[in-house]
């Protein structure tokens, strides 16, 4: 395609410029020889109809069925400047004027344009697959549906909640439907090709009737040439690639993002999220809590330290913690080597609505929790004073009770990992709340909002009662989706859906302009035939190379914005 369209603009020069290259300039000149010209054109034309015929069928094929796309536009721009020609040979006088104009090179490069489009896709699909079949853990992103999300949103977002989860799973699934699928260019294309069509109807019946001669032909090579320069305005060389470019280049960063999205229905499935499922464990990963002091509570023995030891408190606090997905389980765990078989069965957990958790421990019942949870069950607590004390560095203060006493004081640090904070902010900036699941008292959204610094209205905690529905939208699954995958750390779970928000505002930017490009210059086509019957010299004005600098010159602009839009 790139060498017929070489050849095809060799031509266009040759005339343009009026060079002198001996034979070859004969041939191909216009002037000296309009019908060696045309036929040059024809070739070229016929060879580039052939080398991009599924383009073209694909285009008519789709426009027959009334669901026309980007090769659309390209098929009708190519097909209408290689049939202008028929006409012309007709007449070559006209061409020798300058009065009739062939428009091939222009149309060659919207099916180069086209191509290229497709080799992004390709492209984009090679990388991803890369990324959704490396022999890691696999997580999908998807979007909550019906009443579950809206329970999991309630008091989170204004307005319809639509809610993002994370899942892991074992195998992605539907790679092939999802990457290659429509987006919004083709929806673009379906609306522009019946506009660009009448347009070139118009444009073409109103040159038939307002030309300047009277010879039939003349009327007829005219009619022509607007109605194909119109067809050229509206294959615009940016095409498709408003989807295409930002789906590759989110795509090329999908290795330091941890997260890919395969096709633009992905996109728009994702792009109206207000708020993603997570829970405190993802929020806050083991190295983001430190346990920086224990402490116990001096009781008679009798009471207390007569019946377990701080060993074995130790024991029942790392049960707990586990058993409950507390973000203290590692913490916990460590203390007692990561030995599996010290840890003891725990039954009825449940966890108190800003509180902590309580479960069953050799019969004994344990908590693990706040201040608050233990006077809420009637349990004493140490004084204040003593308290402030001991928590030297102003840490989270998590009691421990055994039996209905309290036993150990564990002073916590929550550290703001410095990736999820960036997260986190980037979500409440495009007004994402974070929904967060968790089991611990000391996780508020007061705390959150502190450590994270963002505003309280982006982040909810989940009450007990919403934490069956969270499990139910989270859980581990066989197969997902691959449409969106990530690694599974909250940075990639935000990652995957602020790019889909912003592949979608790219491309919507990318087709107004787009629009507005293919718009102005059918207006401005009407505009310069409507004065040829004052002014011969707006023939000129229709020439090959206008058009062809247009499109490039709105190709760049549509790009160009495009490109300072960060993904």
């Amino acid at each position: 395609m790139l060498l017929l369209f070489a050849a095809a603009m060799f031509v266009a020069v040759v005339n343009h410029f009026k060079l002198n290259l001996g034979t070859l300039s004969n041939i191909v000149s216009y002037r000296s020889n309009p019908e060696n010209y045309l036929y040059a054109l024809l070739t070229i034309g016929i060879l580039s109809f052939a080398a991009c015929s599924s383009v073209i069928s694909n285009g008519f094929s789709r426009l027959l069925k009334l669901r026309p796309d980007g090769d659309t536009l390209c098929a009708l721009a190519h097909v209408s400047a290689i049939a202008a020609m028929v006409p012309y040979l007709a007449a070559g006088e006209y061409i020798q004027r300058s009065r009739s104009h062939v428009y091939l090179a222009v149309s060659l490069m919207a099916l180069i344009f086209n191509t290229l489009s497709k080799l992004f896709t390709v492209r984009t699909a090679q990388k991803n697959f890369a990324f959704t079949s490396a022999d890691k853990a696999k997580f999908f992103v998807e979007r909550c549906e019906g009443e579950g999300a809206e329970q999991l949103a309630k008091g989170a977002v204004s307005g319809i909640p639509v809610v993002a989860s994370m899942r892991k799973t074992e195998l992605l699934c539907d790679f092939i439907l999802s990457t290659y699928c429509e987006d919004i260019s083709d929806r673009f294309s379906r609306k522009v090709t019946p506009i660009t069509i009448a347009a070139a109807a118009i444009g073409g019946v109103m040159a038939y009737f307002t030309c300047v001669d009277k010879v039939t032909m003349n009327k007829v090579s005219w009619a022509v040439t607007v109605c194909t320069a119109i067809f050229a305005i509206g294959a615009s060389f940016s095409g498709s690639l408003v989807v295409t470019l930002p789906m590759l280049s989110a795509a090329r960063k999908s290795g330091s993002r941890g997260s890919v999205i395969l096709g633009y229905n992905a996109v728009e499935e994702l792009c109206d999220t207000n708020a993603v499922l997570t829970d405190a464990a993802t929020l806050f990963p083991p190295a983001s809590v430190k346990i920086n002091n224990i402490c116990g509570y001096d009781k008679p023995k009798s009471r207390c330290e007569g019946k377990i030891n701080i060993d074995e408190a130790i024991i029942y606090a790392a049960s707990l913690a586990v058993a409950s997905d507390s973000v203290l389980a590692d913490a916990f765990f460590n203390m007692l080597n990561y030995k599996q078989e010290l840890l003891k069965p725990v039954s009825g957990c449940i966890y108190e609505n800003n509180l902590g958790v309580m479960g069953w421990i050799d019969r004994r019942r344990v908590l693990l929790g706040n201040r608050q949870h233990m006077k809420s069950h009637e349990i004493t607590v140490p004084n204040n004073k003593k308290e402030d004390a001991a928590n030297v560095n102003n840490d989270e203060v998590i009691y421990l009770a055994v039996g209905g006493e309290v036993c150990l004081l564990f002073f916590v640090q929550l550290i703001a990992n410095p990736a999820i904070k960036r997260s986190v902010q980037e979500l409440a900036y495009r007004d994402i709340s974070i929904i967060v699941k968790t089991v611990d008292g000391m996780i508020t959204s007061s705390m959150i909002t502190e450590l994270f610094e963002i505003d309280t209205e982006n982040v909810r905690i989940l009450p007990f009662e919403a934490h069956e529905s969270f499990n139910e939208n989270t859980k581990f699954v066989s197969s997902g989706s691959a449409a969106i995958s990530c690694s599974g750390t909250f940075p990639s779970f935000a990652r995957a859906v602020t790019t889909a928000r912003s592949i979608r505002a790219r491309s919507v930017l990318g087709c107004v302009i787009q629009g507005a490009g293919i718009a102005l210059g059918i207006l401005l086509a009407i505009v310069f035939m409507m004065f040829v019957k004052s002014n011969k010299e707006m023939y000129g004005m229709f020439n090959v190379f206008n058009i062809l600098v247009y499109n490039f010159a709105w190709a760049a602009v549509t790009l160009g914005i495009q490109y300072f839009r960060r993904l």
